[in-house]
């Protein structure tokens, strides 16, 4: 609840006894409530150790905070297998280094490729030039926000939170969390991430527009919320991740 309404990053000083001696600043630090087996669900960076008083000082990332909440990538059942209950405030996750890291979304997104061997339609979203795609796309995230600008709607970017949506809008009692695909082509066809999916999946307020031949003069939108979205489109992965099998 403190992290869903902001909260949580208010508390600019945090109290821990354990590994006093060993955090430093601008160490990582994960937030783990240990309830409703949420998981981590939180991420900040020390600013200041106070080690008389015992206290950290840390800048939270609001974005990431909530992109960990959403996406559940870091269960419960997988914190207590690095350190079993952590009844003391701070833990060090130093040994679990490379499996933490492979499982938070933010480092998963820079690991996804542009191209795809499966025969992607030309024109769709993500595919090809990068240059063109940041055009297609920042000209569909503009028409969006015209669009529900007209229509007396107040909006917000928060694209650069990584949330799994572009857009807050909002009119009235009404909320549209809106992810914004811009096309070329006429024919909608785009790259989805794990965390816009899961929106799609679990948010009520997710809602997915696609501006079809965005940079032509006369654009042309698609709306769907999430469950209309996940009837509406096929999806097929794009890669996998792979390991070295133990001998």
């Amino acid at each position: 609840m403190l992290l869903r309404d902001g909260r949580l990053v208010q508390d600019k000083w945090w109290g821990f006894s354990t590994n006093f001696r060993n955090v430093k600043r601008d160490d990582e630090i994960f937030i783990y409530p240990g309830d409703e087996d949420a998981g981590i669900v939180g991420y900040a960076k020390i600013l200041e150790v106070d080690r008389v008083e015992q206290k950290l000082r840390l800048k939270f990332d609001l974005g990431k905070c909530l992109r960990l909440l959403s996406e559940r990538l870091i269960p419960a059942p997988t914190v207590r297998r690095w350190i079993h209950y952590p009844r003391a405030a701070v833990q060090a996750l130093s040994p679990f280094a490379a499996d933490l890291q492979k499982r938070l979304p933010w480092v998963l997104e820079k690991r996804k490729t542009s191209g795809s061997s499966l025969g992607p339609v030309a024109g769709g979203a993500g595919f090809g030039s990068s240059v063109q795609n940041a055009k297609v796309e920042k000209a569909a995230v503009q028409f969006v926000q015209r669009w529900y600008q007209r229509r007396n709607w107040r909006v917000y970017s928060v694209e650069r939170k990584k949330l799994g949506f572009d857009l807050i809008c909002i009119k009235n009692k009404n909320e549209d969390r809106v992810e914004v695909k811009g096309v070329s082509a006429k024919k909608p066809s785009f790259i989805l991430t794990v965390g816009e999916l899961q929106k799609a999946k679990q948010d009520a307020k997710f809602v997915l527009c696609v501006v079809s031949s965005a940079l032509s003069p006369k654009p042309q939108m698609q709306r769907w919320n999430g469950r209309q979205m996940l009837r509406a489109f096929t999806f097929r992965p794009l890669q996998f991740q792979a390991q070295l099998r133990q001998a």
